[in-house]
């Protein structure tokens, strides 16, 4: 690997175009040894078009339920024990806080997990915070995996000095259970 380059990457599926995951899959087309993605998908997606994505590049699904418009987790995890075999995680967008058994409702489910954004930690709640200390305990069961990014969707500082000691926290609780993203483009402002 070259210093300073990134050789690969996984692109995420943006809820711009909801369903219709044809931008990711010819995104990945034109890289195919470099991309990978994740798809948004619905319930009533065939098993023919799951095998279609997966067949070109796409390795899991997201849920988004910070927007309270994304796939309830009862439809999640169904989804989640159709794309097993295809080897699929399931990525979830959330609010740890609104989730304080995430450790036991997520780490049931059938495929690995990623938590985006480090789960969207309250830095104000801290790091005895329930829905916090949940994450850590999912991490170290070796279920689930964390991306360690957008800590401006949470600071209220703008050097996120206050998201520090949550990230820390994380990553010496399963440092091999984190993932970098850059959460590219940025669509809110930066605090400052």
């Amino acid at each position: 690997m070259e210093f300073g380059s990134i050789q690969r990457g996984v692109l995420v599926q943006t809820g711009l175009y909801g369903n219709d995951n044809s931008f990711i899959v010819d995104a990945i087309k034109a890289n195919p040894h470099r991309l990978r993605g994740i798809a948004l998908i619905g319930e009533d997606i065939s098993d023919k078009e799951l095998a279609h994505l997966a067949d070109n590049g796409v390795r899991g699904f997201r849920v988004n339920r910070t927007a309270k418009t994304g796939l309830a987790f009862d439809v999640a995890r169904r989804l989640a024990e159709r794309t097993k075999d295809l080897g699929w995680h399931v990525q979830f967008l959330l609010d740890v806080e609104d989730h304080p058994d995430l450790d036991t409702m997520l780490g049931s489910f059938a495929t690995e997990v990623v938590i985006d954004h480090m789960g969207r930690p309250d830095p104000h709640k801290g790091l005895d915070a329930p829905g916090f200390q949940a994450l850590l305990r999912l991490l170290k069961s070796g279920r689930g995996w964390a991306k360690l990014s957008a800590p401006y969707r949470v600071s209220k500082l703008p050097d996120f000095k206050d998201v520090t000691p949550l990230a820390q926290s994380l990553i010496y609780a399963a440092r091999d259970r984190m993932l970098w993203a850059t959460d590219w483009p940025h669509t809110q402002n930066i605090p400052g």
